[in-house]
């Protein structure tokens, strides 16, 4: 198991709008160069984002993308579920199959444990304490000059 490239990419657009705050738009373009993803997919991405109100857009010379709440408020979950849709480590069964066979209902028990964990576990990871640790690591490492 392992997270699609659209959802890591996501967390870290997110990550770079939450850095820049609500006051301060980013284009596509400079997300896309700063993070080294393609400007199309960021493109694709941001639209996701926004339809799940988690940015916000404005056209124009001054425009681009903010994030829509505060970065405390939202979490690597909801980051995930916009662009991926609920946590869960298996599709739900149809009812018949879970109640006529006793491993699937003992393993269906242990997929849906597991989903919730992973899901909590996201859940307690904000934005905020995201770029707080982007930035503790910012300070530590030194910029290196080279002629």
């Amino acid at each position: 198991m392992k997270l699609s490239t659209k959802a890591r990419y996501a967390t870290r657009i997110m990550l770079r709008l939450a850095s820049a705050g609500a006051q301060r738009s980013q284009r596509n373009m400079d997300i896309a160069r700063l993070e080294r993803i393609s400007p199309d997919y960021v493109a694709q991405i941001l639209m996701t984002l926004k339809h799940a109100g988690l940015v916000t857009s404005q056209r124009g010379a001054q425009g681009g993308f903010t994030i829509s709440r505060d970065p405390a408020a939202i979490t690597v979950t909801d980051v995930l579920e916009a662009v991926e849709g609920p946590l869960c480590l298996v599709p739900p069964t149809k009812k018949k199959e879970v109640a006529e066979q006793a491993s699937v209902r003992v393993t269906r028990t242990l997929w849906t444990r597991g989903s919730e964990a992973l899901r909590d576990l996201f859940a307690d990871i904000s934005l905020k304490d995201l770029a707080q640790e982007v930035d503790a690591l910012d300070r530590a490492t030194p910029i290196v000059f080279e002629i």
